[in-house]
C-alpha cells in the first residue's frame, strides 16, 4: 500500500509536482526532498534536491535520466539521487554520503 504524503501542506509545490512525475514513471520504495527547499529556504537560484530509492537493475544512470527527463518542465534545476535499498540503508547514517543529509535534514515526501 502506497502511503500519502504526511504535511503535504508544508511540502513546496514544486515538490509536489516532482513526485508526481516520478511516480508515472516508477515506483520508488521513499522519494526525500532535501536541500534548501526542505528548510524553507529556497532562493530564485535554488535547485530542488531530490534522493529517490528504489530496486533498480542496470546502470543507475539509465534510470536517473528517465526521471530527469520527466522533471524536464519543471522551472527549477534539479539534482537527482538514485539508490538503492540497501545502498540507501547502507549510508543514511555514514557522515560523508549523500544519503546522510538527506536522512538527518530531508523531508519524507513519499515512502510505502
Amino acid at each position: 500500500m502506497k502511503s500519502q504524503v504526511k504535511g503535504a501542506e508544508k511540502v513546496p509545490k514544486i515538490a509536489l509536482d516532482a513526485l508526481t512525475q516520478i511516480l508515472r514513471h516508477v515506483q520508488p520504495e521513499r522519494v526525500i526532498l532535501f536541500g534548501s527547499w526542505a528548510r524553507g529556504e529556497a532562493g530564485p537560484d535554488s535547485d530542488l534536491d531530490l534522493l529517490v530509492v528504489l530496486p533498480f537493475e542496470g546502470p543507475r544512470h539509465q534510470v536517473a535520466i528517465t526521471l530527469l527527463m520527466a522533471l524536464a518542465d519543471l522551472p527549477v534545476p534539479k539534482d537527482l539521487i538514485v539508490l538503492r535499498p540497501e545502498e540507501w540503508e547502507r549510508d543514511k547514517n555514514l557522515p560523508g554520503t549523500v544519503a546522510y543529509p538527506a536522512a538527518h535534514e530531508g523531508v519524507v515526501i513519499y515512502a510505502t
